[in-house]
């Protein structure tokens, strides 16, 4: 019963939706203009957060080609925010392989990267992070999104029911 399509649909269909998900932010791994986006909306601190991260990494060749992965950062503090936009700048200036890298190397306890491109003269100099981070801060006050990590299907909230493994069978 768990993994029938239609249960599955109208458990999303019940859930909250967030219609605006695709113009929240532009980070983005994956199929961009794909049919279904995986939003998953992270704390960089959070432990359950970096569980999650390599839960959908492992799924990474199972999911159709059609399923994109898409970042929104929670940052509660100004020290966590500092990092969120380093990573957003990195994905800016370096690109998605190097941010899901990096992403994975952070979730490991490897901050390098991160603290490379926050010190880096490019990042001080043109940083263009700020805007793509306020478009994360304002979703998330909008919608006052606390719990990390929260993960959306084309917008609407991933029911409790399911675990992010089940979108294997379900997408």
């Amino acid at each position: 019963m768990k993994y029938d399509e239609e249960l599955f649909k109208y458990s999303l269909y019940k859930s909250n939706k967030y219609l605006d998900y695709r113009e929240v932010s532009s980070v983005f791994v994956g199929n961009k203009n794909a049919k279904v986006v995986i939003t998953l909306i992270t704390n960089l601190f959070c432990t359950p957060c970096a569980y999650m991260h390599s839960r959908i990494k492992a799924l990474e060749g199972q999911l159709e080609e059609d399923v994109c992965l898409q970042y929104i950062f929670l940052s509660p503090t100004e020290e966590i925010e500092k990092y969120s936009k380093g990573l957003i700048s990195l994905y800016k200036r370096k690109g998605e392989s190097e941010f899901s890298q990096s992403l994975d190397r952070w979730f490991k306890n490897d901050r390098t990267d991160i603290d490379n491109e926050i010190n880096s003269k490019s990042y001080n100099q043109e940083c263009d992070s700020e805007s793509e981070y306020i478009k994360h801060k304002s979703f998330i006050e909008r919608y006052d999104i606390h719990r990390t990590p929260t993960i959306l299907i084309n917008g609407c909230v991933l029911p409790d029911f399911y675990e992010v493994e089940d979108l294997i069978y379900m997408l």
